[in-house]
């Protein structure tokens, strides 16, 4: 509990001292906190019912999703595609109801069709595969994942990687742009962008930065082979102004080195979704943590099955905000100087209330206070604020 003590309260005990040093009596005084000298408020407003966000899966499909996890592996080896089923299964399972979600995967070539221009043919709305739940009810949730992983175990991998047509789609899909929840595209690739035939960028120009073994124009390729950084980074911004936040999860060892890491950070960045550190140390080795708690890589990366799997589960957790969890931006130098005010009404730590977690920085709401967290609706909301007395 936090203590603030007025210039009355601190010299009524000084004038008692004055009156009492010349009785020659000793007496103990009780110590104080010290006094404050600024006070940080942090203000969230809760609405339970309006937490599920919309999130479309769009999965790249391409003809590298085949490629050996280990690239030095020989005989029956585990691909991109097999382990991100694995990845999938359990992530859909485990997580069924932390999102209304649907899919989509790129790209569509057409059947039988192997010319430049088909390997290229990027989804539009009439391949959505699982169209977004339309309801927050538990049940619909976890059918509508199941649904998912049906769909991703029969995926199969060919063609090329006409990520920006894709998106430019998705962005026109109405159920995810609700302006009343959270809409997100959880955009999981293996490979750098292309299939742009409008890219400025050509193989006979020195900024192609060719994404396949090779880009020419006999094989019509010199443009749809080339990186489209640009066009696929603009998109995303333009998917932001829409109200849709894209995450990036790249997929594959290269993701983690050389093109990859500059190019899925401009995406990342742009997505407006980037990997956030609340408690300072959430980037993993070889990244760091910034100053606004976002990591120096932001985008999410795996190079296996069980590190999507992992990534995967950290997303679930990012997007599906727990009303009765709050990790604090900033923590009291001790307990007692954070309190909580519930619609105005400072509320005591308490076992039906809250406590505070001070090794993960976390408000953790519990018994009937949580409960009622978990019953509000956006008709009905509760404004709770946080309020950390600095102290000298």
């Amino acid at each position: 509990m936090r203590r603030i003590l007025s210039t009355s309260l601190v010299l009524a005990p000084l004038a008692g001292l004055m009156v009492l040093a010349g009785s020659c009596q000793t007496y103990d005084f009780e110590p104080v906190v010290p006094l404050a000298i600024s006070q940080k408020t942090a203000s969230r407003q809760i609405a339970a019912t309006a937490l599920k966000p919309n999130m479309m899966l769009v999965v790249d499909s391409s003809f590298s999703m085949d490629g050996k996890i280990d690239p030095g592996c020989s005989g029956s080896c585990a691909t991109r595609m097999t382990e991100l089923k694995s990845a999938m299964q359990t992530f859909l399972s485990t997580n069924p109801t932390v999102a209304r979600m649907g899919l989509i995967n790129y790209p569509q070539p057409i059947p039988g069709d192997f010319s430049p221009a088909s390997s290229c043919r990027a989804a539009d709305l009439s391949h959505i595969k699982v169209p977004l739940a339309q309801s927050d009810d538990d049940a619909t949730l976890r059918a509508t994942a199941s649904s998912i992983n049906s769909e991703i175990q029969a995926l199969t991998a060919s063609g090329g990687t006409p990520t920006r047509p894709t998106l430019d789609a998705v962005g026109t899909y109405a159920p995810l742009l609700e302006a009343t929840r959270s809409n997100f595209i959880l955009l999981l690739t293996d490979g750098l962008p292309n299939c742009n035939d409008n890219n400025p960028n050509t193989c006979n120009g020195t900024a192609c930065n060719c994404t396949q073994a090779q880009c020419s124009e006999a094989l019509q390729t010199c443009s749809l082979g080339c990186l489209d950084r640009d066009g696929t980074v603009s998109t995303i911004t333009g998917l932001v102004g829409k109200g849709i936040r894209t995450i990036v999860v790249g997929f594959g060892s290269e993701t983690g080195s050389g093109q990859g890491v500059p190019v899925l950070t401009a995406m990342a960045q742009a997505g407006g979704f980037p990997r956030r550190c609340p408690n300072g140390n959430e980037c993993g080795t070889g990244d760091f943590c910034k100053a606004d708690k976002t990591c120096n890589r932001p985008f999410y990366q795996a190079a296996n099955g069980t590190e999507l799997a992992t990534a995967l589960g950290e997303i679930g957790q990012s997007v599906s905000e727990n009303p009765c969890e709050y990790v604090l931006s900033e923590q009291p130098s001790d307990p007692r100087f954070l309190s909580v005010v519930v619609d105005g009404t400072a509320v005591q730590a308490g076992t039906d209330t809250w406590r505070y977690d001070q090794p993960t920085g976390k408000v953790l709401f519990q018994g009937a206070l949580c409960a009622q967290l978990r019953a509000t609706t956006t008709a009905d909301p509760i404004t709770l604020e946080f309020r950390i007395v600095q102290a000298l």
